[in-house]
């Protein structure tokens, strides 16, 4: 049976020095999809860099969704067995309400049997200042849970997962950066904000290592030592309707060596077996 791999990575402003290392680490991965975050620079001199420096190198073809803030662009990437439906790109779903957007690519696979394999991709970089805008921009993103509509969601979603421990904040987290993280009530600090994953995972959502009984990996906290809490702040969710077309297999993170410090943020991966129409 054929397989399916996707994955997600925000490359941290674009790359820069770091993107032909952060390439090479692509290339070994052998994704099907990818969704990059902050893809900074990649749209200038027609779009040279998301062409010739990244989609040429992995194979894949390459859609840009503009940002709404900070050029922090996304960019949607998917291999020659994934073709894209006519009309089935949208680069901004939300409406420019978002702090960056939400993208949409509707693509097609065909499987074993000769069944099309039809599923929706959707990249999306939350708001990183506040919980209560994540939750919000997280309203936008529920409906795709349909069980009728096989969707991935992949991204940052700038939030720990319900499995991350709540962090020593006067240790893992200077005072300036305690509203990017944490609730507000009664005028008093709280917790950390977990409401848009916590919305995204009651509307039908599954996170992929907790849907295979792992415990979540983090993807954030080792890049400064002023912010040392390690929690997952990078998702692949699927859908419900994702189980009649795909198996989740296994999940991962693919850490780069130690010796390459290539972004603030590690990748994650999925692996999904394609279903054919007995199954």
């Amino acid at each position: 049976m054929s397989t399916l791999a996707a994955g997600t990575w925000n490359v941290l402003n674009g790359g820069g020095a770091r993107l032909p290392a952060i390439v090479d680490h692509l290339r070994t991965l052998k994704l099907d999809v990818l969704c990059i975050q902050e893809a900074k620079g990649w749209d200038k001199d027609d779009f040279r860099i998301m062409r010739e420096e990244v989609a040429e190198p992995l194979g894949m073809e390459a859609h840009l969704a503009a940002s709404n803030s900070h050029g922090c662009h996304l960019v949607t990437l998917f291999g020659p067995r994934l073709k894209l439906e006519t009309d089935g790109w949208t680069p901004d779903i939300v409406l420019g309400r978002f702090h960056h957007t939400a993208s949409r690519a509707r693509l097609t696979l065909d499987g074993d049997d000769g069944r099309p394999v039809q599923l929706t991709v959707i990249n999306t970089h939350l708001a990183p200042f506040s919980p209560a805008t994540r939750a919000i921009e997280a309203g936008w993103l529920t409906e795709y849970a349909d069980p009728d509509s096989p969707t991935l969601i992949l991204g940052d979603l700038n939030e720990p997962c319900p499995q991350d421990r709540e962090p020593d904040w006067d240790q893992e987290m200077p005072r300036h950066l305690w509203s990017r993280h944490r609730r507000r009530e009664g005028g008093q600090y709280t917790d950390a904000g977990r409401d848009a994953i916590g919305a995204l995972l009651d509307a039908g959502f599954r996170h992929t290592a907790a849907q295979l009984g792992q415990t979540p990996q983090p993807t954030v906290g080792h890049w400064t030592p002023t912010e040392p809490w390690e929690h997952v702040s990078d998702y692949i969710l699927t859908s419900p309707g994702l189980d009649n077309v795909l198996q989740l297999d296994h999940c991962t993170v693919p850490r780069p060596p130690d010796d390459l410090r290539l972004s603030d943020h590690d990748p994650v991966v999925a692996q999904y077996t394609v279903l054919d129409s007995a199954a």
